[in-house]
């Protein structure tokens, strides 16, 4: 039986060992929780360097919910916060 190049290929490409199998794969790890409403301190060296900050503010909604969304121009710092209504007095509470 003469020897042919494709069956050569095909018999080294069926055999070749998946290195993605090999190595195994990588599971999902669980995150923890966040918690919310903690305060941690500043350290001083920030709170020096970056004690005047401006900010930008906009109203963002997500389905139909208001959000107070601020950025901190200097340090790139966002939040957001839940509002109940559009009105000054309620985005002011917002920003305190």
């Amino acid at each position: 039986m003469p020897h042919h190049e494709s069956r050569h290929y095909t018999h080294r490409r069926n055999t070749r060992t998946n290195l993605g199998s090999l190595k195994g794969k990588t599971t999902r790890t669980k995150l923890s929780r966040v918690i919310i409403g903690t305060y941690n301190e500043l350290p001083t060296d920030i709170l020096e360097k970056y004690s005047d900050v401006t900010l930008a503010v906009d109203i963002m909604y997500i389905n139909e919910i208001p959000l107070v969304m601020t950025t901190s121009r200097a340090i790139h710092f966002g939040t957001a916060e839940l509002i109940k209504n559009e009105k000054i007095s309620t985005i002011m509470i917002a920003l305190k």
